[in-house]
């Protein structure tokens, strides 16, 4: 099984990746990709400047990287009780191609936070978007 791993978050000391390389290190016989969404960085999304320039390769590629997987797994960074700017842009310009984003492929979506309230509001804002453009949300489990 492979498994793609990323962290919602642009900082490259991200405690979030760790917990989602951690994570995803815990799957038996998974072969574990993890992503930088750093790699991925696009203009903010407009729909003048899709208009404009199109979808950039990036966004193309990122959401290839979600279909070459059998599973993902997200850990969000809090920014000021959401998720960080920069997934939102890269959720943003890959939505465009297709609105099923992670195209129903099983997902552990962690947050993790110096406060705890900051990991339970991340958590709350993160899951109603993603059910509409995934479909698939079971659950989501508190401390």
């Amino acid at each position: 099984m492979k498994v793609l791993a990323l962290a919602a978050s642009s900082s490259r000391q991200s405690i979030n990746k760790q917990l989602a390389n951690y994570a995803a290190g815990l799957l038996t016989d998974a072969e574990i990709e993890l992503l930088d969404i750093n790699d991925y960085e696009m203009a903010l999304y407009s729909s003048d400047r899709e208009e404009e320039s199109g979808i950039p390769q990036l966004a193309h590629d990122f959401r290839e990287k979600i279909a070459q997987a059998d599973a993902v797994v997200i850990a969000f960074a809090e920014h000021n009780g959401s998720y960080t700017a920069a997934f939102k842009n890269l959720f943003d310009w890959t939505s465009r191609i297709d609105m099923k984003v992670y195209q129903s492929k099983p997902m552990v979506m962690l947050a993790t936070s110096f406060e705890a309230i900051d990991r339970v509001e991340i958590e709350a804002e993160i899951a109603p978007p993603l059910h509409k453009k995934t479909g698939h949300l079971r659950e989501i489990v508190p401390d």
